[in-house]
């Protein structure tokens, strides 16, 4: 995929699901929030367009060919960011619900993906 195609593809989900950007910058602005885990996520990566480091987690295979493409990701997210630090951006292509080695979090992001507050609370 180059950066056309993920452009496209995270557009296309982004009308499907309403541009949810404001949603994530109130809550980032509020909470000074600079680090975030969202399992469950698909394509929305509109958190880090507005969230400095942001850690998606999805066992979904159109999820996993998406973050493939992980730096034309990163390259779209670069262009469109709002804020002043680098962007980043880990992808862990399995389902939430098992183990992750990761470093704590400000938020974590639910979005119609289950029960995630009672498997990440930990």
């Amino acid at each position: 995929m180059n950066l056309e195609q993920v452009t496209d593809m995270y557009e296309t989900y982004a009308q499907k699901i309403g541009d949810r950007k404001q949603v994530y910058e109130t809550i980032a602005d509020t909470f000074d929030v600079k680090r975030a885990l969202y399992p469950g996520s698909h394509v929305d990566v509109a958190p880090s367009l507005v969230i400095p480091h942001v850690i998606y987690v999805d066992s979904f295979k159109g999820t996993i060919r998406f973050f493939k493409q992980i730096e034309t990701v990163q390259e779209l997210m670069d262009q469109r960011k709002e804020y002043d630090e680098p962007c980043t951006i880990e992808f862990f292509g399995q389902d939430y619900t098992q183990p992750l080695d990761i470093e704590p979090v400000d938020l974590i992001i639910s979005q119609y993906a289950g029960f995630v507050g009672q498997v990440t609370k930990h």
